[in-house]
């Protein structure tokens, strides 16, 4: 059973692949024929929106294992971003609050949200990553926002540790839906 739910996994995420390359290698193409401008780094985005997928789909298998609802997974996987998103964005900004003139955090807090900000799966630094990757100059983009800006500038943004300790929950999900598989009655 584990084998066969790893294999639907992988399935899946390479089905998302070849539509997330068509869509990459055809809006850089398309780009590229109207401007003439073929910014290689645009086609990072590619293995960066494979990996965010994979790892949100990881916790959507788990929900579909646990609860087996389609409305489960398709709720919880929705909040449990949003989740995600949050957590990414208060453990920026309690980083950099003093900075931004804001009141100190508490200890705790800071720890907290440190503790969710490695457990986690971080989407805003996916996105700073594929926006760090662009080097747009002109653009008004996530980067430019204060507590971004403000971490970035004081070196608090670590990307090979975003990325390893994001690789971390698809594993843990995925071994927590495939012990639920093999204890379930079916």
């Amino acid at each position: 059973r584990s084998l066969f739910l790893l294999g639907k996994y992988v399935g899946v995420v390479l089905f998302v692949a070849l539509h997330v390359t068509i869509f990459f290698v055809g809006t850089w193409m398309a780009i590229g024929l109207r401007t003439d401008i073929w910014p290689p780094q645009y086609l990072l985005g590619i293995p960066l929106m494979i990996f965010h997928f994979a790892v949100v789909f990881s916790f959507s298998v788990m929900l579909a294992v646990i609860f087996r609802s389609s409305m489960a997974c398709v709720v919880g996987t929705v909040l449990f971003w949003f989740a995600c998103y949050g957590i990414n964005y208060g453990r920026h900004f309690a980083l950099v609050s003093e900075q931004l003139g804001g009141p100190p955090m508490a200890g705790f807090t800071v720890f907290l949200s440190e503790l969710g900000y490695w457990l986690l799966p971080k989407p805003i630094d996916f996105s700073i990553l594929f926006e760090k990757s662009l080097n747009f100059q002109n653009f008004k983009l996530m980067l430019d926002a204060d507590p971004f800006k403000t971490m970035l500038d004081k070196n608090l943004f670590h990307p090979i540790a975003s990325i390893l300790t994001s690789a971390l929950f698809p594993a843990f999900a995925l071994w927590a839906a495939a012990s639920q598989l093999a204890k379930t009655d079916y």
